[in-house]
């Protein structure tokens, strides 16, 4: 049930409305700010303390928004993480300088930079992107209008594989136009971040401080997002080559064997892995199947593009390291289930002949012989009775 604005907020909405350009800052300096809380955000205090996540440890963090910077300083902190904390609010970001170079519970190489910046206006190279970003009160500070241009923004900042954590609150204000703090439910979030993200934790805090007990959600995505999804990336290829009969030559096949061996490396989300790897092989028989088909040329570059993605698969699908051959391969739970008509794949797949065929050939291509003999001693133990059941990869042939 909705309530009715706390009287904090409605002198914030005042003050914001006279002045929609400074109001923040007059915001911070009059002492209006409710979302200050004196501290670390306990929800975000137990989530890295917890290690519920296998939170990054190294690289860049963002925090728009970031206040006093309490939190900014924690994840410094305690993941290591090179921390930009950014505010529209000069007095704020004073504030936060002067509180983090006084503060005793700091480690002393915490790496933190309070800026003030506009999160819309900011932008950073593709190699400076965030590992992290972390969102509390931003999002519902601005104006909903703004909230796909701020989904836009995260996907254009964070990293692939990269995450997202958001501190929803506050809730159950009233569905109306007036704000800051505006209506918010944690679905709005991922209604404008787009495809490309998997919410890996969604949850009521079991720890709050008083005033926000029970009225907010912590979620948390990775981006898993890919500038060119593979299926139109093969449409693509698909149009070209038999609807405008246009001939590829050999670049045209080490580029999209490239894109392949690229795309198997990145983070892959259980509801979209088995599509995923499926588009993959696809693809890469594709190609191979065009090239011997066009008489194109094996080059060394696209034999060894095609052997790295068969590594790779065989790594995800089957728990086979071709690094270590003769290790046993790892047998997952096979129970799959379905999610929005999208099989989940286990772990990994049971070993299959032809996966043991294609181990046996590529680590023969090696010339390391008493590897192949390990490899071979190891891997023909008799397989378990459901690996009968389960096809091999397209082009994982005998």
């Amino acid at each position: 049930m909705a309530e009715s604005m706390p009287v904090a907020f409605e002198e914030l909405v005042r003050i914001i409305k006279e002045s929609p350009v400074s109001g923040w800052d007059n915001a911070w300096k009059v002492g209006v700010t409710p979302w200050d809380s004196g501290d670390v955000q306990p929800a975000l205090c137990n989530l890295i303390m917890s290690n519920e996540l296998d939170l990054p440890k190294n690289g860049r963090a963002l925090i728009p928004g970031c206040g006093k910077g309490y939190d900014a300083t924690f994840i410094a902190s305690q993941l290591g993480l090179d921390v930009l904390a950014i505010d529209l609010s000069s007095t704020a970001i004073q504030a936060a300088r002067d509180r983090f170079d006084t503060s005793s519970s700091r480690v002393p190489d915490a790496k933190v930079s309070f800026e003030v910046a506009d999160f819309f206006a900011f932008s950073v190279p593709d190699d400076q992107r965030f590992t992290l970003i972390y969102d509390y009160t931003f999002f519902v500070a601005i104006p909903p209008v703004l909230r796909s241009d701020w989904g836009k923004q995260i996907s254009a900042l964070l990293k692939p594989g990269g995450y997202l954590i958001t501190l929803v609150w506050p809730l159950n204000l009233p569905a109306d136009d007036d704000g800051p703090p505006f209506f918010v439910k944690p679905e709005h979030y991922v209604d404008v971040l787009g495809d490309g993200w998997e919410k890996v934790l969604d949850k009521v805090p079991e720890i709050s401080i008083p005033q926000h007990r029970c009225n907010n959600i912590l979620c948390t995505g990775v981006n898993d997002h890919v500038r060119i999804p593979l299926a139109t990336y093969m449409n693509v290829y698909d149009g070209l080559r038999h609807a405008v009969k246009l001939q590829p030559d050999i670049r045209t096949f080490c580029l999209s064997l490239q894109f392949i061996s690229h795309r198997v490396t990145l983070p892959m989300y259980e509801s979209r892995r088995a599509r995923i790897q499926s588009d993959c092989t696809v693809f890469c028989k594709t190609l191979l199947d065009d090239m011997n088909s066009l008489n194109v040329p094996f080059t060394s570059a696209a034999l060894d593009l095609a052997m790295r993605i068969r590594r790779q698969l065989l790594k995800l699908v089957y728990g086979i390291d071709l690094d270590f051959p003769d290790h046993p391969p790892v047998q997952g739970d096979h129970s799959a289930t379905v999610d929005a008509g999208i099989p989940q794949l286990p772990n990994f797949q049971p070993f299959s002949t032809a996966a043991l065929n294609t181990t046996v050939d590529m680590v023969g291509r090696s010339g390391n012989v008493s590897k192949l003999v390990q490899a071979f001693e190891v891997l023909t133990q008799p397989l378990p009775p459901q690996a009968s059941q389960h096809y091999s990869l397209g082009f994982d042939r005998p």
